[in-house]
């Protein structure tokens, strides 16, 4: 059976009722939460005893990707060009707080992006892009990688506006093997053509009908790597039924999709719950993971307390839904935001609403620590999936649990950096 039909078979098992839903109620999403983001978890602790003491453990990151846009500027990574104004020590230790505790997951708002990668024809400059590779593996955040290629002209250099025709798949190939030189092993999942539903000039250029030539070329010169679909207008638009047939036909011409990105830039109040999980069943129909990649909310006349309400019922939603495996934001900081009042601080570093909301969900709701005593040298319990610190008296071993993997053996923590 090809990947296309065993896709839509399971797509067709995943339509028939595995997500039907009709309470959206905080009670019900928190119980569809319990069973699809929690387990009965094992942790095997060699060479510890019962007879030292009681063990505590402690979720210190989500399997689930609860991501965010990074701007690297406030990292002192180099000078991000959506800084407005000078960054501060403060800033970068705010910046940095931030990120490291409240999320699991980092995307590059720009550094990775072909254009920057590339600023002149021909002249390759990966050193950003590797250093927040770098940054991320410090601390312990999955990184994604944004984007491949993005066929949407205003945002293109005008060397690649002005590439010939004759040149362009050279070219499209060329992009391809530096993003598998540089980040073979590194970064394994990709955006490849960023919003080709919605414009793409170098099909215009090439003629082609569809997009899943990228994917053959692409699967061809990185096999080892993942490449998503991702675009905007799907939740937070009309768009929905078109971007399924637009995946549909490229899995049809045999493009290797490995995931669906939604970008999720809201530009008023949230829809109802109910028409966001129908698009999520939608997207899930296809038995790919799904990914919200570009969450942000803002509007003329939105309050505080309406962006904090829609933020909560948003994360609520997606986290509770079982196709979805990442939720990241784009950008939380008012200095540092494509779109100011969608920031979830201010530019003084005072927390909104919504920003005490999220705090409150991924720290405190959404969370898993306690004390037990040890049977032999097994330690159970009920909790989040996802990476955890265990310890006994001076002793701090680590260990990471998944839905696939909920009994694991723990390693010491300096065996894990």
């Amino acid at each position: 059976m090809n990947s296309y039909f065993r896709t839509l078979l399971v797509g067709i098992v995943f339509a028939t009722g595995a997500c039907a839903m009709q309470d959206f109620s905080v009670s019900a999403l928190e119980e569809r939460i319990e069973t699809t983001r929690k387990g009965d978890c094992s942790v095997i602790l060699p060479g510890w005893k019962a007879a030292d003491g009681p063990v505590s453990y402690r979720l210190f990151r989500h399997h689930f990707e609860f991501g965010v846009a990074i701007a690297p500027g406030f990292l002192g990574i180099d000078g991000a060009r959506l800084i407005r104004t000078p960054r501060s020590d403060e800033d970068v230790q705010n910046y940095t707080r931030i990120v490291t505790t409240l999320f699991s997951a980092a995307v590059a708002e720009n550094h990775m992006k072909w254009q920057f990668m590339e600023r002149e024809d021909g002249v390759s400059t990966p050193e950003s892009a590797l250093a927040l590779y770098e940054w991320c593996q410090q601390q312990n955040l999955f990184i994604r990688g944004h984007c491949v290629m993005w066929g949407v002209k205003r945002w293109q250099p005008q060397w690649l506006i002005d590439l010939p025709p004759e040149e362009t798949k050279d070219r499209i190939l060329g992009r391809m093997r530096q993003i598998q030189e540089v980040f073979s092993g590194k970064i394994d999942e990709w955006d490849l053509n960023n919003e080709m539903m919605h414009q793409d000039i170098f099909a215009e250029k090439l003629g082609l009908e569809n997009g899943a030539a990228y994917f053959k070329w692409a699967k061809e010169i990185a096999p080892g790597m993942t490449f998503y679909v991702n675009e905007f207008g799907v939740l937070q638009g009309n768009e929905v039924d078109r971007y399924v047939a637009h995946i549909r036909e490229l899995l049809a011409n045999g493009a290797e999709i490995g995931g669906i990105g939604d970008q999720a830039h809201f530009h008023g109040p949230l829809p109802e719950s109910e028409k966001l999980w129908e698009i999520l069943d939608k997207l899930g129909s296809f038995g790919l993971p799904v990914k919200i990649t570009e969450f942000d909310l803002a509007y003329k006349g939105m309050t505080e307390e309406a962006q904090a309400d829609d933020l909560e019922r948003f994360y609520r939603l997606c986290f509770a839904h079982p196709a979805v495996e990442g939720l990241y934001m784009w950008g939380f900081y008012e200095n540092a935001h494509w779109r100011r009042n969608a920031a979830l601080w201010n530019t003084d570093w005072t927390p909104r609403q919504a920003a005490q909301r999220l705090q409150r969900l991924l720290t405190e709701d959404w969370t898993t620590a306690g004390e037990s005593e040890l049977d032999k040298n097994e330690l159970r319990f009920r909790g989040f999936y996802g990476q955890y610190k265990i310890r006994q008296g001076e002793r701090e071993w680590t260990v990471t649990l998944t839905p696939q993997r909920r009994s694991a053996e723990a390693v010491p923590l300096w065996d894990a950096q």
